[in-house]
């Protein structure tokens, strides 16, 4: 145990930003360095497929504009306009993205946007599980996925404490998230769709369930998830597998499978199970759209409104798809967390964070996978500022770091 002196800032009764020194209780670098090794762990993340559920489903829509006739037709439009829409601005100025950003990607000729999955923590207390930048390239079709880590410790657009990037949902829902992937990572993202846990159940009923193969350790342990799930859903419960093997897997069941964590090496064998879900999902949705089983695909649309929310107008969303069609309808996925420039540090009360050091170099990376390693990216004024906060905070407070790696103090 540790005991450090700390500064910290807080408001007052009458707002005024005021300092006091702290005592604080610190636990061994041993116990650190094994939880920096326990963060290293989580980098898979379940809505980072959903994602790409949800690029199918848009992508379906499009389809289904195309080869459905006119009854059909109105009724994705009926599906299209249950979408909640939400308006978080149209001004570059209003969105935080910078001239420099702005004139920088109107060579690249691709839309990038912002997917949200969000979970309720108990309490209704609520951040956005998981953050993701979509990128579709206009001329090809081809669209890059990148999931930026939710922990990552930066400003909030507004603020001026530094939090972790998914507090931006609790503080300013959408349209704060937006704002500060454009700050910090020198976006021009306007657009953007979040979709909540129960998509996915929903999804795999609309496709009437997906075989997926278990073992019996997998088998007791997605048994004993599934009440949690079912007392958390309500509704109809889905009963438990009872035998180990290939089973059609219902909605729950496969949600239940994709969040297993505590089996064989941990989230590695966990990620490896959503790679198996997902490609499941991907073969029956694409495979209703390339036989035109319009009845499959208007059960998708349908399921899946109630849980999206966007500032997609159906145009935009009927245009974009087509594209997505047109091309060649290949999906690249990256994640932005890179052992060279993100470390994690312990901060307020023993949170663990994942600290961008610094900032520029991950806004750089995440650029070169968007883009490509001919993309010359040269932070802007905006960036700049948003980098030297997140590294003044570390100087000021005395904020240990420690190689997301190997666990060690940096």
């Amino acid at each position: 145990m540790k005991i450090l002196l700390r500064k910290r800032r807080y408001r007052d009764e009458d707002g005024r930003l005021k300092t006091r020194t702290q005592i604080v209780f610190r636990k061994s670098e041993k116990n650190n360095r094994n939880r920096a090794r326990t963060k290293r762990r989580r980098k898979g993340s379940f809505f980072r497929k959903l994602g790409l559920a949800l690029v199918l489903v848009l992508v379906a829509a499009a389809a289904l504009g195309a080869v459905a006739g006119t009854k059909a037709y109105h009724r994705v439009q009926a599906a299209l306009d249950s979408l909640e829409r939400i308006d978080i601005g149209t001004s570059r100025e209003d969105l935080y993205i910078s001239d420099e950003a702005y004139d920088a990607l109107k060579g690249t000729n691709t839309v990038n946007i912002a997917l949200f999955g969000k979970d309720v923590e108990d309490g209704g207390y609520q951040r956005s599980d998981s953050i993701l930048i979509l990128s579709i390239n206009r001329s090809t079709g081809d669209m890059k996925l990148v999931s930026v880590q939710r922990d990552t410790f930066v400003p909030l657009p507004g603020f001026e404490d530094l939090y972790k990037i998914n507090s931006g949902y609790f503080f300013g829902k959408d349209a704060l998230e937006v704002k500060a992937l454009n700050m910090n990572l020198d976006m021009n993202i306007s657009k953007f769709v979040t979709i909540d846990m129960e998509a996915m159940c929903d999804l795999v009923d609309a496709l009437g369930g997906v075989e997926l193969t278990v073992n019996e350790e997998e088998r007791l342990e997605l048994n004993r998830l599934l009440d949690d799930i079912n007392w958390r859903l309500g509704g109809t419960f889905s009963p438990y597998l009872e035998y180990a093997g290939t089973h059609l897997c219902d909605g729950r069941q496969a949600l239940t499978y994709a969040r297993m964590r505590y089996l064989g090496n941990s989230d590695f064998d966990r990620t490896a199970r959503q790679r198996i879900l997902m490609n499941k999902i991907f073969q029956k949705l694409m495979g209703a759209v390339s036989s035109k089983n319009v009845r499959i695909l208007l059960r998708v649309m349908d399921a899946m409104g109630p849980h999206i929310t966007t500032n997609f107008t159906n145009a935009e969303i009927y245009e974009l798809m087509w594209t997505v069609l047109r091309g060649s309808k290949s999906l690249t996925a990256y994640s932005l967390c890179d052992e060279d420039y993100i470390k994690m540090g312990i901060v307020d009360d023993d949170m663990q964070v994942l600290v961008p050091w610094t900032l520029t170099d991950m806004a750089a990376d995440l650029h070169r996978k968007l883009f490509g390693d001919s993309f010359v990216y040269s932070p802007s004024a905006q960036q700049r500022a948003a980098s030297e906060a997140v590294e003044d905070y570390i100087y000021y407070y005395g904020v240990d770091l420690y190689d997301i790696d190997t666990g060690s103090t940096i």
